[in-house]
């Protein structure tokens, strides 16, 4: 479906050379030939880490509220926590996994040798922002885990309420804060060098450790405002980026959930673009996933991408444009697709800074008006009716099956939903 005739006036008001700014450029892009199903979940796929109790080469990941590990043919539970969504865990060794327990608000750590857990981090069923050792210290609802390169003692938490970066101490048991500032609704995190990146809502952040013992965090990526551009650091959008994987030393991986897409950033030029791939159902074709991608994991030349009740491998790597000449171009995916217009945000704040939005603002308030009265369609974006038949939620849930499962306190259900 198209634009509405509103949308067609606001647009057509606007100078050519505005719209052009925030259309996303044709850029080269890292390729694969083929997606294949890898193996089917009962739920979404939060994160996923080589098994390194085995040596098969299987895939440990968690879901709603299990943590299972796969060989691609058969599925192994290792422990369930109920109605907890288990969004994200670390292998602290072969034996040790630590897990974030989302819906409760703390850290468990999961012993594989008899199945036991205690709590490493946080008061289960108790959220706050407290720092203090086990038993005082408080999360509220801690998104993903990861160890800290600069103390291999602690391990680093997204505390996606309190809008913080945490951690706790292995040895001790302290849970204290590393910064609060800069985040919004942090999620993944990932160590470029000796920094660290952490996707928030609509944009990635830098977390660097000074000299003097500061710390900072500064957006890196992005926007507040949600979109999908490729272009530079500074011009490029995201809609809800969830993790981060490295592809190359210089090349880092981002799973852009609500874009249903796969990104790549490029460090030396600061370039941001789209990963290409093929291949049937689940696994979609023309570089667009069927759901949310919240999780991803290189194995060689492989690709791992975990959505709902799905994770797909993307192998048989053709060109990387960074190395291989000459590029590969995406072609354009159709079902789903975010527009690429740029969103009614954007477009005021362009309108503001061109001088040009005073002679437009009569249509711009229908144009406005119109999207907010659109109950499933959201602004820069073309109402699709196959996605709303899927029964798809944005960020790639299917809803009846998944709310009668879900048992959680009053207000869980909304950071869930909204958030996760």
């Amino acid at each position: 479906m198209g634009v509405s005739w509103a949308a067609m006036l606001f647009f057509m008001a606007l100078p050519s050379s505005l719209l052009f700014t925030y259309t996303p450029t044709n850029l080269p892009s890292i390729s694969f030939n083929t997606s294949e199903p890898f193996i089917q979940t009962v739920n979404q796929v939060y994160k996923m880490e080589l098994d390194l109790y085995k040596t098969d080469g299987s895939i440990m990941f968690s879901t709603y509220e299990d943590l299972q590990t796969t060989d691609g043919q058969n599925i192994s539970t290792l422990t369930t926590i109920p109605s907890c969504y288990l969004t994200s865990f670390k292998q602290l060794n072969e034996t040790h996994v630590a897990i974030a327990a989302f819906t409760i608000h703390c850290i468990q750590l999961l012993n594989r040798k008899d199945g036991s857990r205690k709590t490493l981090a946080g008061i289960c069923f108790s959220r706050g922002s407290t720092d203090g050792p086990l038993g005082v210290g408080k999360l509220k609802y801690p998104r993903s885990i990861e160890m800290d390169l600069r103390n291999p003692d602690r391990l680093l938490i997204t505390d996606r309420y309190n809008h913080a970066l945490r951690f706790v101490d292995l040895i001790t048991g302290e849970l204290g804060t590393v910064i609060s500032s800069g985040f919004k609704y942090p999620r993944g995190l990932s160590w470029v060098g000796s920094e660290l990146l952490v996707a928030n809502s609509h944009y990635l952040s830098r977390v660097t450790w000074h000299v003097n013992g500061s710390v900072s965090n500064v957006l890196f990526t992005g926007s507040t405002v949600s979109g999908f551009v490729e272009d530079s650091f500074a011009k490029s959008r995201f809609n809800y980026p969830y993790e981060l994987e490295t592809f190359r030393s210089n090349i880092s991986l981002v799973a852009d959930g609500s874009n249903r897409r796969l990104r790549w950033l490029d460090f030396s030029t600061q370039l941001v673009g789209v990963v290409c791939f093929n291949g049937g159902n689940p696994c979609t074709t023309s570089s667009q996933l069927p759901g949310a991608d919240r999780s991803l994991l290189k194995v060689g030349n492989d690709l791992y991408v975990g959505m709902y009740q799905n994770i797909c491998k993307l192998i048989d790597f053709a060109v990387d444009p960074f190395v291989d000449k000459p590029p590969i171009l995406c072609s354009n995916p159709t079902s789903c697709l975010p527009s690429t217009q740029p969103s009614i945000e954007i477009l005021v704040s362009a309108g503001f800074a061109s001088g040009v939005f005073i002679a437009i603002l009569p249509t711009a308030i229908i144009c406005y008006f119109y999207w907010k009265k659109k109950g499933e369609t959201r602004p820069g974006y073309v109402h699709n009716a196959v996605c709303d038949d899927d029964g798809l939620y944005r960020d790639g849930y299917s809803l009846p099956a998944e709310q009668s499962n879900r048992k959680m306190d009053e207000n869980a259900y909304d950071y869930v939903e909204k958030a996760l």
